[in-house]
């Protein structure tokens, strides 16, 4: 079966990034679809580093409250090791005081769903998408081809983004 849908804008990759610039699209009245290859949220906890400016980011678009009560830590100090246990370097809490910066560690996955549960009403996401290729009229993109399960579809949009990550 054959499925064909249109937005505003296409998001390929429902990370960090797809899910942040889904919603602020969303909240300038834009309509987004956000297509995610994963069939389920990645529940594989790994931290991630924040910046103050991508917490900033956060809180203008509502969410930086619920996301430093339900996925952040403040990180005191950084130790990371080469597999083996040889420790390859170290950033020490003054070394953080002299930089004038406080980190926080994330856990991306309860970022995104946060993220994707605040758009959720603007944004219409599809998971279990694989995008196989993109959809030209001259040398303007114009959407992509994806095939979900044993569908195809097709989704039209004045604007389509790539953000998946490695991929």
């Amino acid at each position: 079966m054959a499925e064909h849908a249109s937005a505003d804008c296409v998001i390929v990759g429902g990370g960090i990034g797809g899910a942040v610039l889904a919603l602020a699209l969303a909240r300038h009245g834009h309509r987004i679809i956000l297509l995610e290859r994963e069939h389920q949220p990645v529940l594989a906890t790994r931290p991630e580093i924040l910046a103050r400016s991508t917490l900033e980011v956060f809180h203008r678009l509502g969410v930086g409250d619920r996301i430093m009560h339900d996925a952040v830590v403040p990180l005191q100090a950084l130790e990371v090791y080469q597999a083996g246990g040889k420790r390859l370097f170290e950033l020490s809490t003054t070394a953080f005081r002299q930089a004038n910066a406080q980190p926080y560690s994330t856990d991306p996955a309860a970022t995104r769903r946060i993220l994707l549960e605040s758009a959720s009403a603007t944004v219409y996401v599809l998971r279990g998408v694989e995008v196989t290729g993109l959809l030209r009229e001259a040398e303007q993109v114009v959407g992509v081809q994806a095939v979900r399960g044993q569908d195809s579809l097709t989704v039209n949009a004045r604007l389509v983004i790539g953000d998946d990550g490695v991929r």
